[in-house]
């Protein structure tokens, strides 16, 4: 049975995969924005 959500860090899998969700965290900064440092990087 196919899954239909894996999270995973193995990059190998993204050539048999639709959907690629890249996520990390943006926490706020204090005026309210999204602090992007780490997606940047």
């Amino acid at each position: 049975m196919n899954q239909l959500l894996d999270a995973t860090s193995d990059v190998s899998v993204v050539r048999d995969t639709r959907i690629i969700f890249v996520t990390v965290g943006t926490p706020g900064k204090p005026d309210g924005s999204m602090d992007l440092t780490f997606l940047k990087n």
